[in-house]
């Protein structure tokens, strides 16, 4: 069985459910899983990516549904005979979930709850919940997993609270959860973050724009990602809670320096004023994601992959 979970009779072949699946993480996921030989269910509102990222997971292997995490009534539609989900669906960045708190708690808060009481109503065997290292908040020291939350936007907060949900409800139901704190995740499909900017914007000989650029941060491949979600799937994995990055730092500066190397190309770094809400300082502790077999792709290494296949 290769550890698998084996909750639907000795089926290696899992029927997984992917919330959020036509997001940037949430498609390189459902594309992993098919080639492993997954049953994939794509479920999502396409309110941030359209349909185009899930052309090429033609299969019959793979189902997308439309629709919103905040719908109880979706789920019966989906949940019966699914083993594992991932939860990915959320108001995914930290402007927008300013911009719009009423929609991030709807969302984050209550869309993630009808879930989790769902997958207990169809017995579901694991949800996997990707978390943020925005509940972490700034940290002057490397971040490990029993780290007290102390987020300081309304994104982070609304992680933190769900994983406080997974926790409370963790003895009081029979579905497993995992709770992954993602850093910076970055690889091709992504847009609106920090490097996929960098590089459009670098493509167009403009120049490159710093908010602050002092600020730490932990940038991980989304093929790290992914292995380590690929793990979560095994009937014995030994953890709630997996800090998932690089474990190593680098300023915004260092990364604008680095790609204008890689890329070969003489562009201007424009430095303007840090934005308040934003992180700071954030390096997490690797420890149990490299006790998972799972060794962080360097930095310089994620971004020649990119630039190529970009």
């Amino acid at each position: 069985m290769s550890g698998l979970i084996s909750g639907r009779g000795d089926r290696i072949s899992k029927k997984v459910l992917v919330t959020g699946g036509a997001g940037f993480i949430g498609a390189h996921l459902c594309k992993r899983l098919l080639t492993k030989g997954h049953e994939v269910i794509c479920f999502d509102n396409l309110s941030r990516f359209g349909e185009k990222k899930l052309e090429e997971l033609d299969s019959d292997s793979f189902k997308f549904i439309r629709g919103d995490i905040r719908n109880f009534e979706s789920y019966e539609k989906i949940l019966e005979r699914v083993d594992i989900v991932f939860h990915l669906a959320s108001v995914s960045r930290v402007e927008e979930a300013r911009d719009n708190p009423i929609e991030c708690f709807d969302t984050n808060l209550l869309g993630s709850w009808k879930l989790l009481r769902a997958c207990g109503s169809f017995e579901v065997d694991k949800l996997v919940f990707a978390s943020s290292r925005e509940v972490f908040g700034d940290c002057k020291n490397r971040v490990g997993e029993r780290e007290e939350f102390d987020p300081n936007n309304l994104y982070g907060f609304s992680k933190a609270e769900f994983e406080n949900v997974l926790d409370f409800f963790g003895n009081h139901t029979s579905v497993n959860t995992v709770s992954m704190r993602l850093s910076n995740v970055y690889g091709p499909g992504d847009r609106g973050r920090v490097i996929p900017i960098f590089l459009e914007r670098l493509r167009n000989n403009k120049p490159l724009k710093l908010y602050g650029g002092d600020q730490i941060l932990d940038f991980v491949w989304i093929e790290d990602v992914i292995k380590v979600f690929q793990k979560a799937m095994q009937e014995d994995f030994p953890y709630r809670k997996v800090n998932v990055g690089s474990g190593k730092g680098v300023s915004v500066r260092e990364l604008a320096e680095k790609i204008i190397d890689i890329a070969g190309k003489d562009v201007e770094v424009r430095e303007l004023d840090g934005k308040d809400f934003e992180t700071k300082r954030y390096v997490t502790d690797t420890s149990r994601m490299r006790g998972l077999g799972v060794s962080p792709t360097s930095l310089r290494e994620g971004l020649e992959k990119l630039l190529v296949e970009r």
